[in-house]
């Protein structure tokens, strides 16, 4: 079981793997878990090959975005007997997350798979060691102890402390490739991270402080990195950003707005980050409307979300919801649901109901039937 992790982080770190390995008594096998692409592309490969060169490897990248359980069944059965001391992952957040259950799962029998995916049994203790190289500035699925994963339609969070990987390392070079609408998705994704983990249920003085310095790093460079900016400064920001997001959702959980995500992203394949906000400018306006009124909404967050709404200089005149639309188009981002292929009542209505009930339980706010109107627009459908 992991109780801290080790950071390396900087410009060009990830050439400190090799050293991070060799001091490591007995490592022989090392299970690789990447992208399909963005091994390659992100400039990782060559210095992965080069720092495994000693060991026995595995490398596994034939699954699907946002892991499923029959992704995971089926290379479990592949890797046979096979088994590491390491599981290095490098990639973005469903490559860090297959890792996760792979580690999670690689001693355990089949028929217990899908238990331990739906939380009936208990992740072991003794799993091998992971190790995170994210490549995108999104989930920051690198700081935290959990995993997603689907069975069918059903999106279920495998969750252990034994899940948290014990070393990780933050290169900003590796952030380079990739569209700049994916690009922006994650980094959308680590924004909304470190909005909902203020006002969430379960935050502390500690999350929100991870999510102050997230949403600070994350408003600052954004605009930049969806532009295409690869400076070092702004790329090396933003994957510090998405790390402090995942450190304050390790603790706080994400809320509403990832709740509803998930439905988009499984019915019209719309981005995980791209997804989440959707719905998060009118769940924010009603959490500020709430809290005015001193309804539900944590003292402590009430500050934060003044200040979160100050720092985007939304344009006066305008709701709340309104000027984070602007944002968000400011960035190239489709707002209207229309735009997105979702055209009927019944459509909208439908996502309203795809909800994650425990992400949902995290929200302080318990939104009256009016206000789910007002956030899938369907009083204007």
């Amino acid at each position: 079981m992991v109780d801290c992790q080790k950071k390396i982080s900087g410009i060009g770190c990830l050439s400190k793997l090799a050293h991070e390995l060799s001091n490591r008594n007995n490592l022989k096998n090392v299970l690789l878990v990447t992208g399909k692409r963005s091994f390659e592309t992100s400039g990782a490969k060559g210095q992965i090959d080069e720092a495994l060169g000693n060991y026995i490897v595995r490398h596994v990248n034939d699954f699907e975005v946002n892991p499923k359980c029959d992704d995971l069944i089926r290379i479990k059965k592949e890797l046979g007997e096979f088994n590491p001391e390491v599981v290095l992952a490098i990639g973005g957040g469903s490559v860090l997350d297959m890792a996760k259950l792979l580690a999670a799962t690689i001693f355990a029998s089949e028929n217990t798979i899908q238990g331990i995916v739906r939380g009936e049994t208990k992740v072991s203790s003794e799993i091998p060691s992971i190790i995170a190289v994210p490549t995108s500035a999104g989930s920051g699925s690198e700081a935290t102890h959990f995993a997603v994963c689907y069975i069918g339609s059903d999106k279920y969070s495998v969750a252990s402390q034994s899940l948290l990987p014990e070393l990780i390392l933050l290169d900003g070079a590796l952030l380079k490739s990739g569209s700049q609408y994916l690009k922006t998705c994650t980094a959308l994704d680590a924004l909304a991270q470190s909005i909902e983990s203020n006002w969430a249920v379960s935050a502390t003085k500690e999350s929100r402080g991870y999510s102050a310095t997230a949403f600070k790093l994350a408003l600052e460079n954004i605009a930049a990195f969806s532009c295409g900016d690869q400076s070092d400064s702004v790329l090396q920001d933003m994957i510090e950003a998405a790390n402090e997001a995942g450190k304050a959702i390790n603790i706080s959980k994400t809320t509403a707005a990832h709740a509803w995500s998930y439905g988009f992203t499984s019915k019209y394949g719309i981005p995980h980050g791209h997804a989440v906000w959707l719905t998060l400018p009118k769940v924010f306006e009603i959490h500020m409307n709430h809290a005015a009124n001193r309804e539900n909404v944590h003292e402590g967050a009430v500050s934060a979300m003044n200040e979160m709404i100050s720092a985007f200089q939304l344009a006066e005149n305008i709701t709340i919801s309104e000027g984070l639309k602007q944002f968000l188009k400011s960035l190239g981002v489709v707002t209207i649901f229309q735009g997105l292929g979702i055209h009927s009542r019944d459509e909208l209505t439908s996502l309203s109901q795809m909800v994650n009930q425990q992400r949902m339980e995290n929200n302080p706010v318990q939104f009256s039937a009016q206000e789910v109107e007002q956030i899938f627009d369907l009083s204007e459908t």
